[in-house]
């Protein structure tokens, strides 16, 4: 297979898009806003075991080839942003609950390499870095997968619409990280939002993406966007970029190298502007994922507790909930934070509970027992 065959089928099947307009990638010591900041704490990297190299004592230093070496590319302004930096990744996923990975179902199609692969966190260029081409991980970061929750992938289904997306469960919990909030509005609502990414471009160290609009609205479940995003981007969590709560996952988008013309080398594809024929960046809604729109049972016998879960001047509360687990019934706790309160006892409180993901739900919480903390 030559190296155009090749680039054209990774973008096919990893979402690899070119850059539209001005380069919004960034890496995240550079970001400022405390709001993405705390988001990217969430984000994983999908790497396979050869690019993760024992170093001292509990950690692994990445070993791959850089930007420029990995793509063949001409040393141009958009190439050498990142050219020294080094290309591990090869998909992107967010944590949504303590040990479960939203992704992008392409991501973990090839069932017989994921004991090769490891999700890990915190593979980023930190801001006091001696060198961008060498990049150090502590082994508590690195998680093995466990099991596949749930997956689909299909490019057109039975309906004729694209499926991907995927569950992923870790080997054990990730403590002290944010897991994602989910924005389940109507999207026509939500057209022309700006909209941010953070993920692994081309497989490179953590990236904050923004500068960007849900454009459009295919098959239903796809949002279309001028992202600029590239292969190692899927499963890359999208999101509000006012709020931070993610609508979905990118899955695909057209070509983003071209060959340079007189070399052997290829460059970035860069759209000055979008017209009405520029292909798009395909984001695959959250709420067409089964998993992430299951209804937990509803809780009884709320109270108020301290707000130990952030440090936050909200009030919180507790509750018991029944749950059918293996077919015996179980009764757990969960804890919630009150994001709205009306005078005739209702509320709306986020959920979060430790089997799932953290959702919202309005209830009337009257039988509110006062907080004896």
């Amino acid at each position: 297979m030559n190296r155009s065959s090749l680039i054209l089928n990774f973008a096919f099947f990893f979402g690899i898009p070119h850059i539209y307009g001005p380069d919004n990638r960034q890496d995240i010591k550079d970001v400022k806003d405390p709001k993405i900041i705390e988001l990217s704490k969430s984000v994983a990297a999908l790497i396979p075991n050869k690019n993760l190299n024992p170093g001292k004592l509990n950690q692994f230093w990445i070993s791959a080839p850089n930007f420029i070496e990995q793509y063949q590319l001409i040393k141009g302004p958009l190439e050498l942003s990142f050219g020294d930096q080094p290309t591990a990744a090869k998909c992107s996923g967010v944590l949504i609950s303590e040990n479960l990975i939203l992704t992008a179902g392409h991501c973990v199609e090839d069932k017989k390499s994921l004991a090769e692969m490891n999700w890990v966190f915190d593979y980023k260029i930190e801001a006091d870095s001696a060198s961008n081409s060498k990049v150090e991980l502590d082994s508590k970061h690195v998680y093995k997968i466990n099991r596949i929750v749930e997956d689909y992938f299909h490019p057109y289904d039975i309906d004729g619409h694209l499926k991907d997306y995927a569950i992923v469960e870790l080997d054990r919990p990730v403590l002290n990280r944010p897991f994602a909030r989910f924005n389940f509005e109507e999207r026509k609502s939500l057209l022309m939002q700006k909209i941010g990414m953070l993920g692994f471009p081309s497989g490179l160290p953590l990236k904050y993406t923004n500068d960007a609009r849900i454009l459009s609205i295919s098959e239903g479940i796809i949002l279309n966007s001028d992202l600029d995003a590239f292969g190692g981007n899927s499963g890359s969590p999208v999101f509000l970029e006012q709020t931070g709560e993610v609508l979905g996952v990118l899955v695909r988008g057209p070509l983003s190298f071209e060959p340079h013309f007189g070399s052997l080398l290829y460059k970035i594809k860069q759209v000055a502007e979008v017209q009405k024929d520029t292909p798009l960046t395909d984001i695959y809604d959250i709420r067409d994922i089964p998993f992430l729109n299951k209804k937990e049972p509803y809780p009884f016998e709320v109270k108020e507790v301290p707000c130990v879960m952030r440090n936050i001047s909200k009030l919180c509360v507790k509750a018991k909930v029944e749950r059918n687990t293996r077919k015996t019934l179980e009764e757990l706790e969960i804890y919630g934070i009150v994001e709205k309160l009306w005078n005739n006892g209702k509320a709306e409180i986020e959920w979060h509970s430790p089997w799932g993901p953290s959702y919202k739900d309005t209830m009337q919480i009257d039988r509110v027992i006062p907080s004896v903390f």
